[in-house]
Parts: structure tokens; C-alpha cells; sequence
């Protein structure tokens, strides 16, 4: 509840006008992290300009205790978030699809991100929410991974017990 509290309170200062909308996308985004959450996104930091390779730095929060930083580049500003993430996970994951929606209108909207992902024929989505277009794709990707990691987690157990 906490959790909530903290990101209705962050959303609060940056819009004019909380709507139910909004409400709902921080209790479904804040509920199923807690429930997967394996890595969680303590910080972001994007560098971009037109003459500069795009560079993302990100720091999680590790289930258990720790932290681990990195430091990546791409293409693009997303892909440079997608190339860190990658590192800092050790896996490598195919992005199969990227959506981006706004939860509601007006330029204080916030974004939400779907994402899909595969490995080893297995394929896995993601959702994000944030004020910031690249932390909601940040946020994606490692709703994905924290699922697809517990998936991968189920099915070992499950193959342990037969």
C-alpha cells in the first residue's frame, strides 16, 4: 500500500488532475510488480542528442537484498534502456512487440507501455506505467523479465516434482 501511496503522491506533483484512469493504472502496475518482482527500477538516467549516441544508465533493486548498475548503449533511446536491461539481467531476450498508449489524454498524461518477449520459443509480456514515456518502457521490460523468470521458475519445480 505503501508503494501505491509513494507513486500516487509522485504522480500528484506532476499532474494538475489525478483521474480514476490514473488510479487504476498505478494499483495494477504496483499490485502484479509485487507479486513478480525478481528486479525492480530504482533508477533511470537517458542521455540523447542528435550528434551523441544514445546511452542509458539504470539501476535495480535485487529481490533479497542488492543493487546492480549498468551502463548501455543503442540505437535509440529505448533500445539503449532495452541493451542496459539485457546486461544487467545476463539474459538476452527477443523483443517480439513495443506498444505505447496514454492512460488518458492531456500532456500530463501518463504512458503506458506494452511490451512481448521471447526466449527459447517462450514468450512473455510487460506492462509499464510512468509520467515518462522511457520509464514506463523501462518498467515493461522488467515486468517481463520477472514474469518470464517466475514462469521459468514454476516450470522448473514443476519438472522437479514429476
Amino acid at each position: 500500500m505503501k508503494t501505491i501511496f509513494g507513486a500516487f503522491k509522485d504522480l500528484a506533483d506532476k499532474k494538475k488532475e489525478v483521474t480514476e484512469d490514473d488510479l487504476f493504472a498505478l494499483m495494477a502496475d504496483a499490485t502484479d510488480e509485487l507479486q513478480n518482482a525478481q528486479y525492480e527500477l530504482e533508477a533511470l538516467q537517458v542521455s540523447y542528442g542528435t550528434t551523441h549516441v544514445p546511452t542509458a544508465t539504470i539501476r535495480l533493486a535485487l529481490y533479497g537484498g542488492g543493487r546492480i548498475e549498468e551502463a548501455g548503449t543503442g540505437s535509440g533511446s529505448v533500445e539503449a534502456i532495452y541493451n542496459t536491461l539485457g546486461k544487467l539481467t545476463g539474459s538476452h531476450y527477443e523483443l517480439k512487440d513495443y506498444r505505447i498508449q496514454s492512460v488518458n489524454g492531456g500532456e500530463d498524461a501518463l504512458a503506458e507501455v506494452h511490451v512481448r518477449i521471447e526466449s527459447d520459443g517462450i514468450e512473455q509480456s510487460g506492462r509499464g506505467v510512468a509520467h515518462d514515456v522511457l520509464e514506463a518502457s523501462a518498467k515493461a521490460y522488467i515486468h517481463a523479465v520477472n514474469r518470464m523468470l517466475k514462469r521459468q521458475q514454476i516450470q522448473s519445480k514443476s519438472k522437479v516434482k514429476s
